[in-house]
């Protein structure tokens, strides 16, 4: 008897991730059930179109050769199923199918199972799937790799306008990505690696997180790759302690700098005339008037690239003083509220 395996695997799967070390269901398919399904079916017609097969209907007698089958077509590289498998995410479609993902479900489930002592039912398995995803619902699982980009993004937007001394970092970033882009790359990567964060009894490198979790309920629990498991901490503004940072959403786990950013350029100003130079290109293009904000900087970073202020900067000597720059920050999580509540001391003080 055939029988459509598709719903059993998506279920098996989710069920199995964490042992599979597998991220699909996770990273590309929104931990929905649904989503997941909808996509193993358009693969199943891609494969069906390139091998004539369905790939997950087979029949119960006939599972060793379906497997063996699925292996030799999921090797033949010159087939429409090989290029669809490659225009996504560099084949994932081949991966889900393949030996460590669905051909596994086919050896654990069927072709082993008169050595196992009980095969989940599809009505048991798919309960127990759905259980999963009802706890994960109340859970955001958030990767060293996401946290990474969402950081780098902060990072490279935070351009600051001091009298004495502009930080214009998107400015920057656009000199660099020009020039040297893996320069500017590993200048922000390094600092989010240094970020420092604090546990209940211990502080961390963001270098050794692997996933952060923040629950409905505010818990925030970091695990490292060590697989060591921690509760996140905030330092408290104006007092050398901390606590428990209880919040529900990623953005109020902003990033502080420990010594503000304001102290450290203006006790490096005059060891960086480098940016003593791009400060005054850009208040002489912007009319002789101090630049403000992000929106001045637009226009006025874009004249000064555009025309022949760029010349004049050497670009050695930007990375020099960059590297001067990052020696001397020292960057922490902490929460949002409290992050508030520092500036504000700062500006009383």
């Amino acid at each position: 008897m055939k029988k459509n395996l598709i719903t059993e695997f998506v279920d098996w799967y989710i069920l199995n991730s964490d042992r599979l070390g597998s991220s699909y269901y996770t990273k590309f398919f929104k931990e929905d059930r649904n989503v997941f399904i909808s996509n193993i079916s358009e693969y199943a017609v891609e494969y069906a179109i390139s091998f004539n097969k369905n790939p997950f209907i087979i029949e119960n007698n006939n599972i060793k050769e379906a497997i063996t089958e699925i292996e030799t077509n999921l090797k033949n590289k010159n087939t429409t199923f090989e290029e669809y498998s490659l225009s996504k995410s560099n084949h994932m479609p081949r991966a889900i199918l393949g030996s460590k993902n669905y051909l596994k479900f086919l050896e654990e489930n069927f072709l082993h199972q008169g050595t196992k002592k009980k095969i989940i039912g599809k009505s048991e398995l798919q309960k127990k799937a759905i259980e999963k995803i009802e706890f994960q619902e109340n859970i955001n699982i958030y990767s060293n790799e996401y946290i990474r980009k969402n950081f780098f993004f902060r990072l490279i937007t935070q351009d600051r306008f001091y009298e004495f001394l502009n930080f214009p970092i998107s400015l920057l970033k656009k000199i660099f990505y020009t020039y040297d882009r893996s320069f500017f790359d590993n200048w922000i990567n390094s600092q989010i690696n240094n970020i420092q964060i604090h546990t209940e009894d211990k502080v961390i490198n963001f270098s050794e997180l692997q996933t952060l979790e923040i629950k409905k309920n505010g818990n925030i629990q970091i695990i490292t790759k060590a697989n060591k498991r921690f509760i996140l901490h905030t330092p408290i503004a104006g007092e050398d302690i901390k606590r428990e940072h209880l919040t529900s959403e990623l953005r109020n786990v902003v990033i502080d700098h420990i010594i503000p950013f304001e102290t450290i350029l203006y006790n490096l100003k005059g060891n960086l005339p480098t940016f003593g130079l791009i400060h005054s290109k850009l208040k002489e293009i912007n009319n002789g008037i101090p630049l403000t904000n992000r929106d001045e900087l637009s226009m006025v970073g874009n004249l000064f690239i555009g025309l022949d202020y760029l010349d004049k900067i050497e670009i050695e000597d930007l990375k020099k003083e960059m590297n001067i720059i990052s020696s001397n920050i020292s960057l922490q999580l902490m929460d949002k509220l409290e992050n508030l509540y520092k500036k504000k001391y700062k500006d009383l003080s």
